[in-house]
């Protein structure tokens, strides 16, 4: 059965954003507070097979995107959010983990 803990909030309206950069091989807090998801953009090189988990911060952590495997050569682009919408809600912010290295990301979040 799912909990509501609270009433959604008005939309945040501080944006934020992360120069694209390599996926750390250990997990890796992106945002530490909460945060509403809205882009996600992972490359992964030619020759490279990685998996990539994305998780909120929240006591018992819960998988955004539970090792997800984007194919060798492609970039994945991943929206959660639009103008309209608040995104993808994460408690205590989020955190990424690639299973090696190699492969880039790019996040956009609101707070």
């Amino acid at each position: 059965m799912t909990k509501i803990l609270q009433p959604l909030q008005p939309s945040p309206a501080r944006s934020f954003q992360i120069l694209p950069q390599a996926v750390p091989t250990s997990l890796t807090a992106v945002a530490t507070q909460d945060a509403y998801l809205d882009l996600l953009v992972i490359s992964v090189p030619l020759g490279i097979a990685v998996n990539i988990t994305v998780q909120d911060a929240q006591g018992t952590p819960v998988a955004v995107l539970p090792a997800i495997s984007p194919l060798p050569g492609t970039v994945s682009v991943i929206r959660f959010g639009d103008a309209l919408s608040t995104g993808y809600y994460c408690p205590g912010g989020f955190s990424v983990q690639a299973s090696v290295s190699g492969a880039t990301f790019y996040a956009a979040w609101k707070q």
